[in-house]
């Protein structure tokens, strides 16, 4: 099922398992994005610290089973033992936590800088006029998956691989300890794991149409404030302020009661597995009697495991909801930088280098947006060395279109654009770039110094040749005034 940001929730069970496959391919694409050969390594240092940390915290509920033991039986040895082993496990369970935390800091910065870097790669190699009409490929769009893609490589993959392993190391403890115990937890596991599909399944149909009309009043919220002088000039603060409650309210009731409910079948299920954790302890007490009394160093290490996997549980359950979230945005990010560019360079192009007189050709263009009709028509004309040309029309006549074109931000759909009769298909991009002076519409400042934005389009070997007396001399000439 294709996504965009108007997802629709899956329509049945079969659909929603589907859906469940695309989450993973998703989150493969938002891991690779992420991923390289210098971050691996301390992603698997991190999993391993993890393991270890998880194999430490085990261990515990043994040692302390040692303590009581101690105590029923006034062992002192065991008593010391049970606390000497307390104190080593805990204090080597820093120093792991300590190689745990550096891991992800190196992890954290290697893999955001994989991530910024590709996606402005996929970003920077659309054409300029795509650009301007695909809606979706802007910073806002773009930055919202970004935001849930290192989530999923920093947060969600890591924490997902943590209780899985001990989940898992949990359940091979138990199962050393009684099988029996083993077997009945593994099954309320599996019946626990399918009760949470069905959960996120009525997740995904009923509540995902809840927060699109959440995200509705939102902009609709947004708009109110943007809008102010308008609602304050029409006299409408008070309309205003009553369908800014009124409007929120509608849907915090479908909200509250779809998540009442919702809650409702979460504690059915935490509440089979507090029976099934209980069952178990009691089993396995009743046996330990009637064989003529039992170990507190197998009974209360057995309880404590099993609650270690039912409070994971909810931890995974929590997860694959977060991640089932996240999909949509980085779907949209996927199929917005997976458009190929629709500006090719030609490999047997040329540079451009104009030594002398130049002559810009316009034959028989032609070009329209994809949301309107023909933009330029059969456009023709010639402007030879020494000439300057100005362009007037109405708004929407083309005047930019024919700047963007002669700039080969994108290319005509029918035609030839020359430059001293050859065609400018056949000179390299970067090129007809560094040889073309642009001035756009709109002034376009990026935060930084006066100096730094005059001088951004020079190279960095030319910048050095512009001290700040000839610049102010330029800018004197040019009657530029800065206030």
């Amino acid at each position: 099922m294709k996504r965009t940001e108007e997802w629709k929730p899956p329509e049945s069970f079969r659909e929603f398992l589907r859906e469940i496959t695309g989450t993973w391919r998703t989150v493969r694409y938002a891991f690779e994005l992420s991923d390289s050969p210098d971050v691996r390594p301390w992603l698997y240092k991190k999993y391993a610290f993890s393991i270890v940390m998880v194999l430490l915290t085990m261990a515990q509920p043994k040692l302390v089973a040692f303590v009581f033991q101690g105590v029923v039986e006034r062992e002192d040895a065991l008593i010391a033992i049970g606390c000497a082993g307390i104190a080593a496990l805990m204090l080597s369970r820093e120093v792991w936590s300590f190689l745990y935390w550096r891991a992800h800091e190196h992890l954290f910065g290697r893999a955001l800088r994989n991530l910024n870097r590709r996606i402005a790669e996929s970003f920077f190699a659309k054409s300029p006029g795509q650009h301007r009409h695909i809606k979706t490929l802007n910073y806002e769009s773009i930055q919202k998956g970004r935001g849930r893609a290192t989530d999923i490589y920093i947060g969600f993959v890591p924490e997902f691989a943590e209780v899985a392993i001990t989940i898992a190391i949990a359940y091979i403890l138990i199962w050393t300890v009684s099988s029996f115990a083993g077997a009945v937890i593994g099954i309320a596991t599996v019946f626990y794991l399918g009760w949470s599909v069905y959960l996120n399944y009525m997740v995904a149909t009923i509540c995902t149409p809840i927060e699109r009309e959440f995200s509705r009043y939102e902009r609709f919220f947004a708009e109110v404030f943007r809008l102010f002088e308008r609602v304050y000039s029409s006299n409408k603060k008070r309309y205003e302020l009553d369908r800014v409650s009124s409007r929120f309210w509608e849907v915090a009731l479908k909200d509250r009661q779809f998540w009442v409910g919702h809650v409702g079948r979460v504690v059915i299920a935490d509440s089979l597995m507090v029976v099934v954790v209980v069952f178990i302890l009691y089993h396995e007490a009743m046996g330990a009697l009637s064989a003529g009394g039992g170990s507190l160093t197998t009974l209360i290490p057995l309880f404590a495991w099993s609650m270690q996997i039912n409070g994971d549980l909810w931890r995974l359950r929590h997860i694959e909801r977060r991640l089932y979230d996240s999909v949509p945005s980085i779907e949209v990010m996927r199929e917005t930088l997976a458009t190929s560019s629709d500006v090719e360079e030609l490999p047997d192009a040329s540079e451009l280098t104009p030594e002398g007189p130049v002559t810009l050709t316009f034959d028989n263009v032609s070009y329209s947006y994809p949301s309107s009709d023909d933009t330029l028509s059969g456009v023709s004309f010639e402007v030879r060395p020494g000439e300057k040309v100005a362009l007037v029309g109405p708004t929407g006549a083309g005047k930019s279109t024919i700047e963007y074109l002669a700039l080969r931000f994108m290319d005509p759909l029918s035609g030839r654009i020359l430059i001293n009769d050859r065609d400018l298909r056949g000179y390299t991009i970067s090129s007809v770039l560094d040889a073309i002076g642009y001035i756009p519409q709109k002034p376009q400042i990026f935060d930084g110094t006066v100096r730094d934005n005059l001088l951004y389009g020079l190279p960095e070997k030319e910048r050095g040749d512009w001290g700040d007396d000839r610049l102010t001399e330029l800018m004197t000439d040019l009657a530029i005034d800065f206030g």
